[in-house]
């Protein structure tokens, strides 16, 4: 067995042919191990740092991932943890301690070939974090927590095959599903129109239905960036705080 020391970073390499991880790791908080089958498990309390470029300890045998696990537990993903990490493959469900999500956390992970389940309580996701991710499949649910959602968070992420929910606390949206042309529906619970920043640039819109409050629905169809849905409906069966249908 070797150890490798690099400023906060303790690496170890396991060379027993009878060990089931191929390496293991520690980064502050944040502790790791790749598994033979090339299932990657972080695990530790508390947020994972933020990374400046390419350096998780972990990405040098990202060659050999194919799974991700993420434990409950951490709090946050740090900028660029996995990017380009497009061996991992599956589904990727982030477990319900995640609040953050670092920029361009999961940018090009294209392997992956499930859905995508985002915490109920996370409030932060940002720019980039999920750009590129083409192969996701099913719907996607944007958590009620989330206000803003920057640019290009689900950039090309062009496999999605569901519905697109967005809360009704989501106040900005900048081209954050630029090139995401899976979606069948789209459901927005906002009271009030986002306002127009390029959310769905290069999304064939004009083929999607937009469902939104019944007590909103003139506002949206004359609204830029939501006029031009292919039909703008009410939401089923939804009630609002003041009676309305």
């Amino acid at each position: 067995m070797c150890g490798i020391l690099i400023t906060t970073l303790i690496v170890s390499c396991t060379k027993n042919e009878s060990s089931d991880y191929i390496a293991t790791g520690k980064d502050g908080n944040i502790t790791w191990k790749l598994s033979k089958d090339g299932t990657l498990t972080i695990g530790g309390k508390g947020d994972m740092r933020d990374y400046t470029a390419v350096e998780g300890s972990w990405m040098h045998y990202q060659n050999y991932f194919t799974a991700l696990v993420i434990e409950d537990g951490i709090t946050s993903i740090g900028h660029w943890a996995f990017f380009g990490c497009d061996g991992f493959t599956g589904s990727l469900v982030l477990p319900e301690s995640i609040k953050r999500i670092g920029r361009n956390a999961f940018t090009w992970c294209s392997g992956f070939t499930g859905s995508l389940t985002l915490p109920k309580g996370l409030t932060d996701i940002k720019g980039s974090s999920f750009a590129g991710c083409s192969g996701f499949t099913g719907s996607l649910i944007i958590p009620e927590g989330i206000t803003d959602l920057d640019s290009i968070v689900f950039g090309y992420c062009s496999g999605f095959t569901g519905n697109l929910v967005l809360p009704e606390g989501l106040i900005s949206i900048i081209r954050s599903f630029v090139g995401c042309k899976g979606f069948t529906d789209v459901i927005n619970y906002s009271i009030e129109p986002q306002s127009d920043g390029g959310a769905f640039y290069d999304v064939p819109i004009e083929f999607i239905t937009l469902h939104v409050p019944g007590i909103s629905l003139e506002k949206y169809k004359v609204a830029n960036g939501w006029k031009d849905f292919g039909s703008i409906v009410p939401i089923e069966n939804y009630k609002y705080n003041n009676g309305g249908n």
